[in-house]
């Protein structure tokens, strides 16, 4: 099988599998990431919230629980998304390829950590936009610790990264409403001025 994930990546095609042994844990787990690759600078890039610490640096676990620090180099806020420099030497990382903004209906991937469960292969539908233009509104599981889960869609680019889900307050108490999260619309962001 290793000889499988070589030849799509050499064939730079896309593979759920290439997604789920990118992902990571940011932090001490709360969060999730992709490990991946632009002009031969490797990054991972996950939410903007789940960097928010007065260090430069965050603890950066791959799916074989290796563990390292990386540099926080990059955070914007207002789309929630932040890049992290960092060298996994036994993970393969995955081709940055920025998606078009993409259509109502389109399907999409993305593989995170829940707090209890760890590299999960998720499928969804982009359903709307936020009013503001900046986020997807996506209709798929989400669940706390998948922030940061990079969406793909069916040809491997880059089309977001997970950012909210909808909590809210019930006769039964505070929980998950619905299965729509928010995530960053990254075709308009041109990762390359930040990855150098």
């Amino acid at each position: 099988m290793p000889w499988l994930i070589t030849l799509l990546f050499s064939l730079n095609m896309f593979s759920h599998e290439l997604t789920s042994n990118a992902s990571v844990h940011i932090g001490e787990g709360r969060c999730s990431g992709s490990y991946m690759i632009h002009n031969n600078k490797t990054f991972v890039l996950t939410s903007e919230h789940c960097v928010l610490i007065p260090e430069i640096r965050m603890l950066i676990t791959d799916v074989n629980g290796n563990s390292t620090m990386g540099n926080i180099i990059y955070r914007d806020p207002v789309l929630d998304i932040a890049l992290i420099s960092v060298m996994l030497p036994n993970v393969r990382p995955i081709v940055y390829r920025r998606a078009a903004q993409q259509d109502v209906t389109q399907e999409v991937t993305y593989t995170g950590h829940t707090l209890t469960l760890s590299n999960l292969t998720f499928t969804g539908k982009i359903v709307g936009h936020t009013s503001d233009g900046r986020y997807y509104i996506v209709d798929g599981f989400v669940w706390f610790g998948l922030s940061g889960a990079v969406i793909y869609n069916d040809a491997g680019h880059t089309v977001g990264v997970v950012s909210a889900l909808t909590i809210g307050d019930s006769p039964m108490g505070r929980h998950l409403l619905n299965n729509l999260m928010k995530a960053s619309d990254l075709s308009s962001f041109d990762i390359g001025t930040h990855i150098r």
